[in-house]
C-alpha cells in the first residue's frame, strides 16, 4: 500500500484500536497473609454490587455493548468473566488454534520496502476444541484492512499501519517471518486471541496435496470458459494437479471479480479435499504421515511433525462445527477492501472462543 493509502486509513484504525481496548475492573496483587479473608469480606460483595449496576444498566438501554472483561480472584484461582451482550462468557480452556496460509507469489500487489513477496491469499484459522471433540473454520478475507506490523528484513517492528492482512506476509526476508507477522495482524484482528500454531503452504503445494488424496471433486458454479474449459459450469469434476489451482486462484476474469466470489469457491474445495483427505487416511493408517512428507517441500510450519500429525487427525477425528466467516463490507478503492463488522466479530470470538456461564 501506498503512504497515501496509509494515511487514508489512519482514523479508521484509530478508532477500531479504541474499541479493542478491554477495561479491567478488577485484579488481584500479589497475595499476602489476609488476603483471602479482604477478597471475600470487601472485594467481591463491591463487584457483585457494580456487576448488578450494570446489568441493569444494560437491560435499560437495551442496546448492545462491546465486551467487558471482569478478574475475579478466588483463594484457588483466578476466573475471567466477559459480559456480552446480556451474558457472561468464560474463555475455553481446552481450544488449540492453527493458522492456515495459502502463499502466492503471483498477486495483485507487493510492499514496495523489501520482503518475500510472497501475500497470504488464503487465510483460514482452525481452532480445535480438545474437550469437545470438535473443531470450527474461521475464512478470512484477504483484504481484511486491519492493523499490520512493519518490519525490517530480520523481522524487527519499523512501525505499524492499516493495510491488507495478507500484505502482513510480505515483510522479512524468511517466509517464517512473514509467517509470524501474519500470525500477529490475525490475532489483533480477533482482539488478543491466541493463535499456536501456522502451516503455510505455497498454492503448487495444494496441487500435489490435491494429487496426493486422490483427486477433488467440486461441483463448477462459475463460467471459466477461457480460463480452463475442461471445468465446465454446471457439472461436478474431479481436479487433478494444474486445473485445481485454477479453480482456487481464478478471481479476475470469473463472475464480479471480487475476492469473496473465490472464497467460496475456496470454501467448497477444502470441504471435498478434507473429505476425500479422510477417506484415505481411513483406508490407510500411514496416510497421514505421508502426505505430510510428500508436501513437506512446500510447507512452511512452527510446528514439529508429531504437533503436525497431531493436528491433523484432530481434524479427521473431531466433528466440523462448520465454517464461521468474519461479516463486514467490502469496498472499492485502488484495490479492494473488506471492513469487518465490528458488533458482529465480537460476537463470533465469544462464540467460537468463549462459553456462556450463570452469573445471575
Amino acid at each position: 500500500m501506498s503512504q497515501s493509502s496509509e494515511h487514508h486509513h489512519s482514523g479508521t484504525h484509530h478508532s477500531a484500536g479504541k474499541s479493542r481496548r478491554k477495561r479491567r475492573l478488577f485484579s488481584r496483587r500479589k497475595l499476602k497473609k489476609y488476603a483471602p479473608l479482604i477478597v471475600t469480606l470487601l472485594v467481591f460483595p463491591a463487584v457483585v454490587l457494580a456487576i448488578h449496576f450494570w446489568e441493569e444498566k444494560v437491560g435499560a438501554d437495551k442496546e448492545p455493548v462491546t465486551a467487558e472483561t471482569v478478574i475475579l480472584a478466588t483463594e484457588e484461582e483466578e476466573e475471567e468473566l466477559t459480559f456480552f451482550n446480556g451474558s457472561w462468557y468464560t474463555p475455553k480452556k481446552s481450544l488449540e488454534t492453527t493458522l492456515l496460509l495459502g502463499v502466492d507469489k503471483n498477486s495483485d500487489f507487493v510492499n514496495g520496502e523489501g520482503g518475500v513477496f510472497e501475500q497470504a491469499d488464503f487465510l483460514m484459522l482452525m481452532v480445535a476444541d480438545a474437550e469437545r471433540k470438535n473443531y470450527t473454520a474461521i475464512p478470512i478475507h484477504r483484504d481484511t484492512m486491519t492493523e499490520i506490523q512493519v518490519l525490517t528484513d530480520n523481522g524487527a517492528p519499523i512501525r505499524s499501519t492499516v493495510s491488507h492482512i495478507s500484505v502482513a506476509h510480505t515483510y522479512g526476508n524468511r517466509p517464517e517471518i512473514g509467517c509470524k507477522n501474519t500470525v500477529r495482524a490475525v490475532s489483533g484482528l480477533l482482539k488478543g486471541i491466541q493463535i499456536d500454531h501456522y502451516l503455510s503452504l505455497t498454492m503448487d503445494g495444494v496441487a500435489v496435496l490435491n494429487d496426493q488424496v486422490g483427486g477433488v471433486p467440486v461441483l463448477v458454479k462459475d463460467d471459466f470458459s477461457g480460463v480452463d474449459d475442461t471445468l465446465v459450469q454446471g457439472e461436478t469434476v474431479v481436479l487433478h494437479g494444474k486445473h485445481a489451482l485454477t479453480f482456487i486462484r481464478a478471481r479476475k476474469s470469473l463472475g464480479t471479480g471480487l475476492n469473496v466470489g473465490r472464497m467460496e469457491r475456496q470454501q467448497q474445495y477444502m470441504a471435498s479435499l478434507q473429505a476425500q483427505f479422510s477417506r484415505r487416511a481411513d483406508e490407510s493408517e500411514d496416510f497421514i504421515m505421508d502426505t505430510v512428507m510428500a508436501i513437506s517441500d512446500y510447507l512452511v510450519s512452527d510446528c514439529t511433525v508429531d504437533q503436525l500429525s497431531g493436528i491433523i487427525e484432530n481434524l479427521h477425528n473431531f466433528e466440523s462445527e462448520g465454517v464461521r466467516p468474519i461479516e463486514g463490507e467490502i469496498v472499492l478503492d485502488k484495490y479492494e477492501e473488506f471492513y469487518p463488522d465490528e458488533q458482529a466479530l465480537r460476537q463470533l470470538i465469544m462464540d467460537v472462543f468463549y462459553e456462556k456461564v450463570d452469573r445471575a
